[in-house]
């Protein structure tokens, strides 16, 4: 099934909700381990996670322009 919303061919809803989905599951799963085992180095994991995924949607918009904008520019020197 094609997408209709899509940047040069590819569909736009598996880059948007994957890698957000994935970063918060890795931080709900940090904090729960960390409730139960203090380590410090899972509040940094839950962070960093929870700070890529904020940003993550923007980054992927951009980089997704750049993959269309080149394939663009392929398709007009040739």
């Amino acid at each position: 099934m094609a997408s209709k919303a899509s940047i040069a061919g590819h569909p736009i809803h598996p880059m948007i909700i994957s890698f957000p989905l994935a970063l918060w599951t890795t931080s709900f799963v940090a904090d729960v381990i960390f409730y139960f085992w203090r380590g410090p180095s899972l509040l940094v994991i839950s962070k960093f996670c929870l700070r890529q995924d904020a940003w993550a949607p923007l980054r992927l918009h951009y980089q997704a322009s750049l993959i269309g904008l080149r394939s663009r520019m392929i398709r007009l020197s040739e």
